[in-house]
């Protein structure tokens, strides 16, 4: 599953300054050719089913395209490049696909695994992470198998099977900039993610900070530990969140306002009421739920107000524009100390940011 974003870039910059978008039909140089349909209407019903499970499962939206690849390739990719509203492309190879549903006996179960995979890559690239190399695709190996853990009960032999699945992917060119890990790396991502999942019934916000953890351990495979990890982050939590009803009943709390000045498209990452890291799209739709669970789409949102925030406290924030060219571009970070009663306001344009307390 090679990523081929520096072929992506350089072919819609030739193209047009202005082209952000993909469509059925369109040549992507060196991958292959996106189509609407694998040809095979059982398997397109499969897949987009799965697509939006995998959307609200992740919180994310995502433009879908099969791709015919070139020279019998067998690919998935994901990429930041999409069509308006939306956090991604992800294109699904038709020889990947029916190479693993036609010639193996989980088949389709192997393709849902691939495209969390591809799901995990624009996790990543929603909390600008951008770096090259194994460690964002073992990561993401480790998001799909947490995926599939929380969303099915497989049978062993289903088990087995993805597990196969994901150590015959790997490779061992060492020295490759493509490189995704070993097969035995692979695997042992892959089952860590879906062993967090079946130990504990958590998110996949938690999984992804785990996920994080995982890839930089020198031993992952060797131990696991993760019931006692997400206690002890449920723990702070709770403690956190008792700290600030205290706070909340004594009146000392203050607040947070972030507005955006312009229509270019940020992020904030910061800090909620507990302590809590979370992102914020500035200027830009997101897929959520409404108090029924019926998938709906926000309005992008110009103005956030964190309240109630314990008083006396530093909470930290960095403020990243969305950028053509070069992914998430920092524009400001600082840590701001709340004072009683106090609201930190924070207007923020392309070139200017303003802080006042």
């Amino acid at each position: 599953m090679k990523l081929i974003l520096i072929a992506l870039f350089s072919i819609i910059v030739g193209i047009s300054s202005h082209s952000q978008c993909y469509s059925a039909g369109q040549n992507v140089p060196s991958a292959g050719y996106l189509l609407k349909s694998s040809g095979h209407p059982d398997l397109d019903k499969i897949v987009n089913e799965e697509i939006y499970k995998l959307q609200l499962f992740f919180g994310v939206k995502i433009d879908f395209f099969f791709l015919k690849e070139l020279y019998n390739g067998k690919n998935a990719m994901f990429t930041s490049l999409c069509n308006y509203n939306c956090n991604g492309t992800i294109l699904l190879g038709v020889n990947l696909l029916y190479d693993r549903v036609f010639t193996r006996k989980h088949g389709v179960e192997c393709v849902k695994a691939v495209l969390a995979h591809e799901f995990g890559h624009c996790i990543q690239k929603l909390q600008y992470w951008n770096e090259p190399g194994k460690r964002p695709e073992l990561h993401a190996d480790y998001m799909a198998g947490f995926y599939m853990g929380s969303s099915y009960n497989h049978t062993d032999s289903e088990v087995n099977a993805l597990f196969n699945e994901f150590f015959s992917i790997g490779g061992y060119e060492y020295w490759s900039p493509d490189y995704h890990g070993s097969p035995g790396e692979r695997k042992c991502a892959f089952l860590g993610g879906y062993y967090f999942a079946r130990e504990n019934k958590t998110n996949a916000s938690v999984a992804n900070s785990y996920g994080l953890q995982y890839v930089t351990a020198n031993n992952p495979c060797g131990v696991r530990k993760y019931k006692a990890a997400v206690q002890s982050y449920q723990n702070e939590i709770q403690r956190r969140t008792a700290q600030l009803e205290r706070d909340v009943k004594n009146n000392n709390v203050g607040s947070i306002r972030f507005q955006v000045k312009d229509n270019k498209k940020y992020s904030i990452v910061t800090t909620d009421g507990r302590g809590v890291q979370v992102t914020y799209p500035f200027n830009q739709s997101y897929i959520g739920a409404n108090n029924y669970g019926q998938r709906v789409m926000n309005p992008p949102n110009r103005t956030v107000d964190l309240y109630p925030i314990s008083a006396n406290t530093n909470h930290q924030f960095a403020i990243y524009k969305r950028s053509f060219l070069f992914g998430n571009v920092l524009v400001y970070s600082f840590a701001p100390r709340i004072s009683k009663g106090k609201t930190v306001n924070v207007s923020f344009s392309k070139n200017n940011v303003n802080v006042s307390f």
